[in-house]
């Protein structure tokens, strides 16, 4: 089985997005009740918020820890490309609701470089599941670990074959009866 897919990383026993280890840090852990969001350090904070409340869930993630840097999203924002680093380009990006809102938070990057492919694949993940209105499957990590076992599989297919077969492995997922 593998334990990693980008940002997404197996430790101890819950699926996290982000360095949970890294000072100073964030990071989000897939949950029973919801994604939580945790600042560690001598003053831990938590926040959760509940599978049910996501209407839309994205991951965003940059391949090298210095493209996450807010100098270059300082940079991104002075471009008319739009933003490809900066604080921003880690995080989680989604629509709540009751009430409806526009919900963005930053996560900390691993040391270790992510692979373009594996951030493509975990991209696919979070929305499709959310859109098939089983979030909270999310929170499994029995149920996370099989999808991401599948998801790992299409590392060496085109870009591509890859986005449609990942499309499919998680909407077959999330649409399966528990």
């Amino acid at each position: 089985m593998s334990t990693r897919l980008g940002p997404l990383e197996l430790s101890g026993g819950r699926w996290v997005v982000g360095d949970l280890k890294r000072a100073g840090g964030s990071c989000f852990v897939l949950a029973d009740a919801g994604l939580e969001h945790r600042r560690p350090g001598p003053q831990e904070t938590r926040t959760l918020i509940p599978w049910p409340r996501f209407r839309v869930l994205h991951l965003r993630a940059t391949r090298r820890t210095w493209l996450a840097a807010r100098p270059l999203g300082m940079l991104n924002g002075a471009s008319a490309a739009g933003p490809v680093g900066g604080p921003a380009a880690c995080s989680m990006a989604g629509l709540l609701r009751d009430p409806y809102e526009y919900w963005t938070v930053g996560y900390s990057h691993h040391r270790r470089e992510y692979d373009h492919k594996d951030i493509y694949l975990a991209g696919h993940l979070f929305p499709i599941t959310v859109k098939a209105g089983a979030a909270d499957r999310l929170g499994d990590p029995e149920w996370v670990g099989d999808v991401v076992a599948r998801l790992t599989e299409l590392r060496g297919l085109p870009y591509e074959a890859a986005g449609r077969e990942a499309t499919g492995i998680v909407r077959e997922y999330a649409t399966c009866p528990v």
